[in-house]
This record gives C-alpha cells, sequence and structure tokens, in this order.
C-alpha cells in the first residue's frame, strides 16, 4: 500500500504537466511523452517549486525497491535507451512517446485505451510527428499496438545477462507508428 501512496506525487506531477491521460474514473491511464525538441511555455517559479517538490517526493517510491529491483529497472532504462537510438536515432527529438498504459482488468476490451492512443496520435499527425513506445508483454500486446498503426522496430531483451535470472529472458518491443499521410 506504501508504495502506491508514494506514486501519488509522480502521478499529481504527469497531470500538472498534462502528461496523463485518463478514461473514467481511472478505467483507464496513458502517460505520454513531448517531444524532446518541442518548446514548452516557461513555467511560473511556483509551478517549477511544485513540479521539483512532486519530482522528489516520487523518487522516495524506489526506496521500497530491493537492490536485485533496482538493478532490473536500471537494465531496462539502459537498454531502452540504446535500442532507442540505435533503431529511431535522431528523430526521437521530433516524436511523441507513449510512456506508460493501463487498463484496469474489468474495463478491458471496451476500447479506452484505444481511444487514449488515438487521442495522441491524432495530435502526432496534426504536428506530422511519428509516436513511439516500448511494449511490455509482446505476445499479448503486439496485435493491440499494430491495429493502431505501431510497428516493430526493435526488440529489447532482459535478463540475458543476468547470472541470478532462472527464467527465460524477457522479451520487449519498441514500437514506432509513422504519422499518417506523411513519409518521416
Amino acid at each position: 500500500m506504501l508504495f502506491y501512496i508514494l506514486l501519488y506525487p509522480s502521478w499529481a506531477n504527469f497531470i500538472r504537466q498534462g502528461k496523463l491521460w485518463g478514461v473514467g474514473p481511472a478505467y483507464s491511464l496513458m502517460i505520454w511523452g513531448f517531444a524532446p525538441s518541442q518548446s514548452t511555455k516557461p513555467e511560473s517559479p511556483l509551478s517549477r517549486l511544485v513540479g521539483a517538490v512532486l519530482t522528489r517526493l516520487s523518487g522516495l517510491s524506489s526506496l521500497l525497491e530491493s537492490p536485485e529491483q533496482k538493478k532490473r529497472r536500471k537494465e531496462f532504462a539502459d537498454k531502452a535507451k540504446i535500442c532507442a537510438q540505435e533503431c529511431i536515432g535522431a528523430r526521437l527529438q521530433d516524436m511523441l512517446s507513449v510512456d506508460a498504459l493501463l487498463t484496469i482488468r474489468e474495463h478491458r476490451r471496451k476500447g479506452y485505451a484505444s481511444s487514449l492512443i488515438r487521442t495522441l496520435t491524432d495530435q502526432a499527425d496534426r504536428e506530422e510527428r511519428a509516436t513511439w513506445l516500448v511494449s511490455s508483454n509482446v505476445s499479448d500486446n503486439t496485435a493491440f499496438y499494430e491495429s493502431l498503426g505501431f510497428k516493430i522496430a526493435h526488440h529489447i531483451i532482459l535478463g540475458d545477462d543476468n547470472p541470478t535470472w532462472t527464467e527465460e529472458p524477457v522479451k520487449l518491443a519498441i514500437m514506432v507508428r509513422e504519422p499518417v499521410g506523411h513519409s518521416k
């Protein structure tokens, strides 16, 4: 329970930035990212302070992670960054991103997550930007993302160089959706 309480500052920060969208009372949520090259309007000093405090508070959730969880999170972040740079390259600076997408189990298959993704990709189309994401469940989610125009650009393998991991390596996919009607 404490872990979820410590997530609230992070979510509040995404809401403050306009980067957390939802359907219903949290039936489905999406966190997305601006293209790094996009200029954003300057924040007031108070807004910057609130953002800094929320960012610090959201970091407290890492205190509940085991050393192994911290290693795995770092492995994911490092491999995702390297793979994204290799397969997408400098275009990352101009792309929108789907950073997280979740739907409560009993509200799946009602179109909520699709609506959130389409809202973002419609924005990307208007701005002539591609959109990218990392799919954490390749076997179950690939068809869903492909139905929304995403294509696998690269795979990331986790656990392949971890001597303590006894299961099969975990396969993730970097997926990209090009803007409709454009060939960037």
